[in-house]
């Protein structure tokens, strides 16, 4: 979100930000169904911060931005590969609503540059069937 900010990518922020309201808006259903409260989703934040952040809570050592980023990278590829043995691109978007999947795995999809070649063709295609 910040590099977004900093690169003044409204675009991006927006995305960010749309990221947040969702977590914000489950987050909440959850609360209100009793299955775990809005503190523990915040906890789960604050212990991940910890866990990436070692040379700030830890034993660890980062000296500049490069390797804080470097750092969170490879905590957080570690995690992954704990979490699961799927491949990255459909790693953690396991259990999401269909929608929310595909949006997930286009933005992925994207990021390594694949693009549809007619993307407007595609919808309409499929909004007949």
């Amino acid at each position: 979100m910040l590099d977004a900010i900093d690169a003044r990518n409204w675009r991006g922020l927006a995305e960010e930000l749309e990221t947040c309201c969702w977590s914000g808006l489950f987050a909440q259903m959850a609360a209100e169904q009793k299955l775990f409260s809005i503190e523990d989703s915040l906890d789960a934040i604050n212990q991940k911060l910890e866990r990436r952040h070692p040379h700030v809570f830890g034993s660890g050592t980062a000296k500049t931005p490069e390797e804080v980023k470097l750092r969170w990278d490879e905590i957080k590829a570690q995690e992954k590969a704990e979490k699961s043995q799927t491949p990255e691109l459909l790693g953690s978007v396991r259990g999401r609503a269909g929608a929310a999947e595909a949006s997930q795995l286009t933005s992925r999809a994207a990021g390594v540059g694949f693009d549809w070649p007619n993307a407007a063709r595609c919808s309409r295609n499929w909004m007949r069937s």
